[in-house]
C-alpha cells in the first residue's frame, strides 16, 4: 500500500506531466497549504529554481473547484490587463468536470504584518488604487467574463441571524464573559440591524475589479523586494474599498501597525491619478469603515472561537471605533 508521501508524489508527477507534456525532475516537495479545503499548494525543489504547484482535485467540493477554475481563467484571460506584478505562470490546466492545477515560479513569502514598515503599507494602498482605477465604473469591459465573482444583491436576513447566533455562542464561553457582556452583545445586535445601511455606504461607490482576498499572506515579493500579487481565486466585481478594508483588518488582527490615514490618502491620490476624477478622502474613509464593520459583524464571529481574550477585546473595541466613525450613517444609542 502506498504511503501518503508516495501518493502525494505520484499526484504531483501526474500533474507535472499533464502541465508540461513530460516528466519534471524534482528533488523534493513541501506542503505550503492543504487539507480539508480540497486544494493543495506545494513548493517543489529541484531544477534551476523552486516552483509552486497548486492542485485542486476533481473530488473537491464544487465551490473549491469553482475558485480554482476562476484563478485559471484569470491567468488565461485577464492577467495581462492587470497593472500589478503577478506571479510568473509556467503552465495551467483545468477541465469542466475534472481538477485543475497552476504551476508558478516561486517567490519570497511575506513577512508578518508586524514587521512591515510604513512604506510597504503605502505601496499596497497605491497598487490597490491602480488595480481599482483601471476598471473604476468601467466594469462593462468585463461583462463577457462570466467566471468573475459577483457579490450577492442585497443583504440576506438569514446571514444576519446566523451572525447574531454566532456572537451569542461566543458570549457563552467563559473566557469571553468579561468582554462580551450583555450590554456589549446588545450593542452588537443593534449594529447588525444596520447592516443594510453599511451595505449602502459601501455600494455608493462605483463598482470595479477587486482582488477579493487581499491580505499580507497573498503579497509575495521578488528578489528586488517588489510586491507580487498572488492567489486570484476570489477575483470579482465589487466596491474597491472592500479590498483595502479587508487588508487593514487582517493586518491589524495579525499585530500590524497599520498607518490607516496615510494609506487612505495614498489610495485617494493614486485613484484620482488613475481615473482623472476627484476622489474625496471622506467618502473613501466612510466606505472603508462601513466595509470593515460589516465584515467584523458578519464574518469574523465564525473564526473567533479559538481567539484569546485580548484578541476578542481588540475586536469589540475596533467595532466600537468604527461605529463612532460612521456616526450619522449608524444611529448611536
Amino acid at each position: 500500500m502506498a504511503t501518503d508521501g508516495e501518493s502525494q508524489l505520484s499526484e504531483i508527477n501526474a500533474w507535472l506531466v499533464r502541465l508540461t507534456g513530460g516528466p519534471v525532475a524534482i528533488a523534493g516537495y513541501e506542503i505550503l497549504q492543504g487539507g480539508i479545503s480540497g486544494s493543495t499548494v506545494y513548493r517543489l525543489a529541484g531544477g534551476a529554481a523552486p516552483l509552486i504547484l497548486k492542485i485542486t482535485g476533481r473530488d473537491a467540493p464544487d465551490h473549491v473547484r469553482a475558485r480554482a477554475h476562476r484563478e485559471v481563467a484569470f491567468y488565461r484571460t485577464l492577467a495581462p490587463a492587470i497593472p500589478l506584478a503577478l506571479p510568473r505562470v509556467l503552465a495551467l490546466a483545468a477541465g469542466d468536470t475534472g481538477g485543475s492545477a497552476v504551476l508558478l515560479a516561486a517567490y519570497r513569502p511575506p513577512d508578518p504584518p508586524a514587521a512591515w514598515n510604513t512604506s510597504r503599507y503605502l505601496a499596497v494602498a497605491a497598487q490597490l488604487a491602480r488595480l481599482h482605477g483601471a476598471f473604476w465604473n468601467r466594469t462593462d469591459r468585463l461583462a463577457s467574463l462570466t467566471w468573475l465573482r459577483h457579490p450577492p444583491v442585497g443583504d440576506d436576513p438569514a446571514r444576519m441571524q446566523q451572525a447574531q447566533a454566532a456572537w451569542r455562542t461566543l458570549q457563552s464561553r467563559p473566557r469571553f464573559a468579561a468582554i462580551l457582556t450583555r450590554p456589549m452583545l446588545a450593542g452588537i445586535t443593534r449594529l447588525l440591524d444596520y447592516i443594510p445601511a453599511l451595505t449602502a455606504a459601501i455600494q455608493a461607490l462605483p463598482a470595479t475589479l477587486c482582488h477579493g482576498d487581499c491580505h499580507t499572506g497573498n503579497l509575495l515579493s521578488d528578489a528586488s523586494g517588489r510586491l507580487i500579487w498572488a492567489d486570484w481565486q476570489e477575483v470579482g466585481i465589487g466596491p474597491g474599498p472592500d479590498d483595502l478594508a479587508f487588508f487593514v483588518q487582517r493586518a491589524l488582527m495579525a499585530g500590524g501597525a497599520v498607518p490607516e490615514e496615510p494609506m487612505i490618502a495614498r489610495y485617494c491620490e493614486e485613484l484620482a491619478a488613475q481615473t482623472g476624477l476627484p476622489i474625496a478622502p471622506a467618502i473613501i474613509r466612510r466606505a472603508l469603515a462601513a466595509a470593515e464593520l460589516r465584515t467584523r459583524l458578519l464574518d469574523w464571529p465564525d473564526y473567533l472561537g479559538d481567539a484569546a481574550p485580548d484578541q476578542m477585546d481588540a475586536m469589540v473595541r475596533r467595532m466600537d471605533q468604527l461605529a463612532v466613525r460612521l456616526e450619522g450613517s449608524i444611529p448611536q444609542s
